[in-house]
């Protein structure tokens, strides 16, 4: 039996969505990792938990510019609220008038990023995905171009809620990412606890 095709609409949404997912992850991790620095529960194992974080900070950062930074060549945000605007008829559960203000709305939504996601595509095209000559030529940029976290968090969130809004629209259904963070949660909290654990234990010969 052939695999069912499925609508472009679910399409997109479910590529975006495995995308913010993984991302989400990744930042996560960052956080989770961050919190534990700074509440000193990392006592050991210090070069695998710092590559884990930064590695963990790069691929959030690189998520975001997949999901966030338009490019006709790409399957972004973007690519989701055109195809609203140019088919509103494909939603069940709202009229096109509806879809046409969500898309207005998510629009505006986002542009209260640009400036993050202006440096966002910096760091990507110079540091994350590819190493500039502005990295020799002018090595404290990266310093000025400092991507506050904060941030991050915040549009992801607000891209969670776009999708959720289109998701809406087509299947009358929502997107959760809760389960990640309190997953993350649990897994630090038994990985010091270990950690914590095998510290006390001196080494037998």
């Amino acid at each position: 039996m052939l695999p069912k095709v499925q609508e472009p609409e679910n399409a997109i949404l479910s590529a975006l969505f495995d995308q913010l997912k993984m991302g989400w992850l990744y930042y996560s991790c960052a956080k989770a990792l961050d919190d534990a620095y700074g509440t000193r529960k990392i006592v050991s194992a210090f070069y695998f938990f710092r590559g884990a974080y930064v590695a963990c900070v790069n691929e959030a950062l690189l998520s975001l510019a997949k999901l966030s930074i338009a490019n006709p060549k790409s399957v972004t945000i973007y690519t989701l609220i055109k195809y609203a605007e140019e088919n509103p008829a494909k939603s069940k559960f709202a009229n096109s008038e509806d879809v046409q203000k969500a898309c207005k709305m998510n629009r505006n939504k986002l542009r209260k990023y640009k400036a993050l996601l202006k440096n966002l595509e910096n760091q990507r095209n110079n540091l994350l995905a590819h190493f500039g000559k502005i990295n020799i030529e002018d090595p404290s940029w990266a310093q000025s171009d400092y991507i506050d976290m904060s941030l991050v968090e915040s549009c992801y969130r607000e891209l969670l809620n776009i999708l959720n809004s289109y998701y809406d629209f087509y299947e009358h259904g929502e997107y959760r990412i809760s389960n990640i963070d309190e997953g993350v949660e649990e897994d630090v909290k038994f990985l010091m606890s270990r950690i914590g654990k095998l510290s006390k234990v001196s080494p037998s010969f």
